[in-house]
């Protein structure tokens, strides 16, 4: 840092060092720049000068080019100083070739200043800048992307393909767009619709509907929730202005699911709410396969006249959305979900299955999606318990397990984790284990009593209900102690530790106690060994599951449990 004189003074320290071996060390400590494991701290253009401009003449691999110009070129704000503009001169006058990724790196939120500096060095803007007009729509600054198609980007050109998504894949400026502006900002997609970009997600897709599709997956990933209610109805207009007035199946579905994921996002201001659904209804019909949709629009809460409308047209009414819904709801599991207790009873009636099983990402089983419901008023606990009690004499699985790989529970599990004391009262009753908990060694491998550490009285029931921690340890507990005390929950950690007392008392008095006690777990550990045995995992749960042996290692936990002799 303190200049070319100080490193050679450095380098000339170090005798037993050979010229090469000087060389090859510097090389490292440039490359050592260019990768700082912390995205947020920048390069330091004055050690690149320092070592670019050596006396010993390091040779930068042309390898490193590319790194080093996209490393200054992103720095938070690049500065046209003299070290700067030397750095980047010198990667130039020995050969950088600027590159698609290059002259995209150059956009910033705003202005053109470095895409000037760029262009004097760019044989073609047009052929390599489709990349760098997709970011700058992305960040929304409208004066690069004037510049880019000044200078002879075709906006209708396919972009280098990106998988974003369950091997979707993107290559129009209108679809990158879509999944970087957040929140999307429509007066930038009208800008770019005016320059005749494509509503397409991919530039061989025969309509736009891909596109709603494409757009349906970014809300769900909260990524334009904030702004979905304006965005909808434009990409409505755009479709009509340019005359797509026929649909393929899985198009129509898609453009629905939109319209209930919009719904749903704007779903206190019914103003904007209806002409939504029904200008879609209105415009393109109802999809040939209706039932695939009617547990989306449910779970939107369109209004009971396109809800009537769209069961009387379904076949099957035990349907999950053909598309791959972040919420995969059958019309039975999504009118638990918004608690609508009198449709529940409906499709009952004409043949819905109380227990058909969760699916997708964030699916539940009916019973499931009407425990995790949070009532705010008296009127809405009441409808809660009929529903419960409905579904329980029907004939529901109190104990159904969650969707491999969610980050959801058993019914008894997230009723505990609302600190809904009368819900977990009737599920206890009704047979509910206490101690079922996913073993899928995602970001949730708890139990109910582990999960219930914020209430005093639900952490006092789900014991003396015979819980116990998904984390037993020696006596059954210790996770669940560790897990309070963590997040700061002294008084329920208090109450774990008394009960853990006066189990020891029991078991002193009554030795016949602590063989059931042990039997009970020994039997959980034989479980979980069991299934852990039989699991496979992908690379996210190696890393969550090898995270979790790290911890509870510190702590003295036994985890994964095994079973004791």
């Amino acid at each position: 840092m303190q200049g070319k004189s100080a490193l050679s003074e450095y380098i000339r320290s170090r005798s037993s060092q050979t010229t090469t071996e000087a060389s090859r060390f510097l090389k490292l400590v440039f490359r050592e720049q260019l990768i700082s494991p912390n995205h947020w701290v920048p390069c330091d253009t004055k050690i690149l000068k320092s070592l670019l401009s050596t006396c010993i003449g390091i040779q930068v691999p042309h390898s490193d080019y590319s790194t080093c110009c996209i490393k200054l070129l992103e720095r938070d704000r690049f500065r046209e100083d003299h070290d700067d503009l030397w750095v980047l001169n010198h990667l130039f006058q020995n050969g950088l070739v600027v590159t698609s990724k290059i002259f995209g790196a150059a956009v910033s939120t705003e202005g053109t200043d470095m895409l000037d500096i760029l262009r004097k060095h760019v044989v073609d803007v047009g052929k390599i800048g489709g990349p760098a007009l997709a970011k700058a729509a992305g960040l929304g600054n409208y004066e690069a992307v004037d510049w880019l198609l000044g200078f002879g980007v075709d906006i209708k050109s396919p972009l280098p393909d990106r998988i974003y998504r369950d091997g979707l894949k993107v290559n129009t400026v209108m679809g990158m767009c879509m999944l970087t502006l957040s929140p999307t900002n429509t007066s930038m997609l009208r800008h770019l619709a005016r320059c005749d970009a494509e509503l397409k997600r991919t530039v061989s897709d025969q309509h736009a509907g891909d596109l709603f599709g494409l757009m349906r997956i970014t809300v769900e990933e909260n990524y334009v929730s904030s702004n979905v209610s304006s965005t909808v109805p434009w990409l409505l207009d755009q479709l009509e202005e340019r005359g797509t007035e026929k649909m393929l199946r899985a198009e129509l579905q898609a453009l629905y699911a939109l319209t209930a994921v919009a719904d749903r996002c704007t779903v206190s201001e019914k103003e904007t709410r209806l002409p939504v659904s029904h200008r879609v209804r209105k415009t393109y019909g109802l999809p040939p396969y209706p039932e695939a949709i009617l547990g989306p629009m449910i779970a939107a809460q369109v209004g009971d006249e396109m809800i009537q409308e769209l069961i009387r047209a379904s076949i099957g009414i035990n349907t999950y959305p053909e598309e791959t819904f972040y919420e995969r709801f059958t019309p039975i599991q999504a009118a638990a979900y918004v608690a609508n207790y009198p449709l529940v009873v409906q499709l009952f009636k004409i043949g819905a299955d109380v227990n058909a099983p969760a699916r997708g990402k964030k699916g539940r089983t009916a019973l499931q999606a009407i425990c995790e419901w949070n009532p705010l008023s008296e009127e809405e606990k009441s409808r809660q318990h009929d529903i419960v009690n409905f579904l329980i004499k029907k004939g529901a699985n109190i104990n159904a397990g969650p969707v491999y790989g969610s980050h959801d529970h058993a019914a008894i599990t997230t009723a505990a984790i609302q600190g809904n004391i009368e819900l977990v009262t009737v599920l206890l009753a009704h047979g509910a284990d206490p101690n079922i908990y996913p073993w899928q060694l995602t970001l949730r491998p708890y139990a109910a009593l582990d999960l219930a550490c914020g209430s005093c009285d639900m952490t006092k029931l789900l014991l003396n209900a015979g819980a116990l921690s998904s984390h037993r340890g020696s006596t059954g507990y210790e996770g669940a102690l560790l897990y309070a005390e963590f997040q700061g929950h002294n008084a329920v950690a208090g109450i774990i530790r008394d009960h853990m007392l006066q189990k020891e008392e029991q078991f002193r008095t009554k030795p016949e106690l602590r063989d059931l006690h042990n039997a009970v777990i020994h039997k959980l550990d034989l479980e979980d060994a069991s299934r852990h045995a039989n699991e496979t995992y992908d690379e996210e749960d190696m890393k969550a599951m090898k995270e979790i042996e790290r911890l509870a290692g510190e702590h003295g936990l036994n985890y994964p449990p095994q079973p004791r002799p």
